[in-house]
């Protein structure tokens, strides 16, 4: 009961966490619900990845290249 408890606390954080984290796109600042919905192009999830120190290559690995993203397929692989 304790470990649900935990993990229960460990997600109300997550969301109040996401609730208001801000996301800049294109120099426009948006909470992450308008993130997740936002498109991007391929420049801009590029910078978002390397922002997080990762490497773009293994994002298109996983999503495949395109000229434009969905918000949420770029943000979850992020692990938001």
């Amino acid at each position: 009961m304790q470990r649900i408890k935990r993990k229960a606390l460990e997600l109300l954080r997550l969301c109040d966490t996401l609730a208001t984290t801000q996301f800049t796109t294109r120099g426009e600042t948006m909470s992450y619900d308008d993130a997740i919905e936002a498109i991007v192009t391929k420049g801009e999830a590029v910078a978002e990845i390397k922002a997080h120190g990762l490497d773009p290559a293994d994002f298109f690995e996983e999503i495949g290249k395109k000229d434009e993203y969905l918000g949420i397929d770029v943000l979850s692989w992020l692990g938001y």
